[in-house]
């Protein structure tokens, strides 16, 4: 039964209907001088545990509408930069108008900042805490660009270039240019993270899976992975954290395993690379990185990746002997339209 339409209920007592009427849940989300914040994450969580979750995102404006039913729900506004925020809303807060959300800037200088160019995966509760304030920012920018694929439809043009090295052979070059509809209507919702990890395990040594940023939140990824405290790089004044494979881990793949840095904008905490290295029998074996750009959205701005390198030494399989391969994926974003919101989680 939909959670959206009208439900009739009827009485034990009285057999008579009672009607529970879905109304329209008004969010603005505002900095703390009351400018609207665009393209900010919004949270909308009802306290019964048989509703789902939803996650949506406000429009340039800083503006979200979506249906509720009755109950109560609390609201969570994330935008990368910013503190969350979030209140407790009721049926009479719907009705009574917009539910404002206020969001306080994180400011530039902090006091967690150490400089530390390392993990450190055995670090105190306190020291934890302050660590994480910061790991949330890029969080944030993840899942923002997660609601923008599953609320826009745009086209998204690739240049890939991949080379092969094999053990028997010259090296092998395949160059191709391709444009992708991001559909929200159509698009694969399924996670991309498989157990199996960043190589094949089909039997073939020439497939690679291209670490991705939304690996750093999945269970599989962060079970063995920790990420040490940020750090300000002084000569471009850049926040960087480190995240390593956690030691001793029983369980750990070590095809699973990456090590690297994470490279913040200073001042907008937007994200402007991951540089990581893929780690095997705790050597590196290849190197990789993402860089990101900012790009206009519906009259906001949010930072995307447009290019991907690396380079992966390959276990050789059934007595071959190992392979390089190596990558550079350019990619670049056109005509977003807002077209679709994100089913419930």
């Amino acid at each position: 039964m939909s959670r959206h339409c009208a439900v009739l209920l009827l009485s034990l007592a009285g057999l008579q209907p009672t009607v529970a009427v879905a109304q329209s849940l008004a969010i603005r989300v505002v900095d703390g001088e009351g400018a609207p914040v665009g393209l900010t994450s919004v949270v909308i969580r009802p306290a019964s545990d048989t509703a789902a979750t939803i996650r949506r995102l406000t429009n340039a404006a800083g503006i979200l509408r979506h249906p509720v039913t009755a109950g109560q729900f609390t609201v969570i506004a994330r935008h990368v930069g910013f503190r969350a925020d979030s209140m407790m809303v009721s049926n009479e807060s719907v009705g009574a108008g917009t539910v404002t959300l206020r969001l306080q800037r994180i400011p530039q200088a902090l006091v967690a900042m150490v400089v530390r160019e390392s993990a450190d995966c055995s670090v105190t509760a306190g020291r934890a805490e302050a660590d994480d304030s910061l790991w949330d920012e890029v969080v944030k920018g993840i899942e923002a660009r997660s609601l923008v694929r599953q609320t826009y439809r745009f086209e998204q043009r690739y240049r890939r270039v991949i080379r092969q090295n094999p053990s028997i052979g010259g090296t092998r070059e395949r160059v191709t240019d391709s444009v992708e509809v991001n559909d929200p209507g159509t698009r694969n919702m399924n996670g991309r993270y498989k157990s199996g990890g960043y190589t094949s395990r089909s039997g073939s040594t020439t497939n690679v899976r291209v670490f991705d940023e939304s690996d750093l939140t999945q269970e599989a990824f962060t079970r063995f992975h920790c990420h040490g405290a940020p750090w300000r790089d002084t000569a471009d004044g850049s926040v960087r954290i480190a995240f390593a494979p956690r030691l001793k881990i029983r369980g750990a793949d070590d095809e699973n395993l990456v090590r690297g840095i994470i490279v913040m904008d200073g001042s907008t905490w937007r994200m402007r690379s991951v540089s990581y290295e893929y780690v095997r029998d705790g050597k590196s074996v290849g190197h990789g990185r993402l860089e990101y750009a900012t790009v206009a959205l519906d009259g906001s701005v949010i930072a995307m990746p447009i290019k991907a390198v690396g380079d992966l030494t390959l276990r050789g399989r059934f007595g071959l002997g190992s392979q390089l391969a190596s990558w550079t994926i350019d990619q670049s974003y056109e005509a977003f339209t807002r077209v679709g919101d994100p089913a419930p989680m």
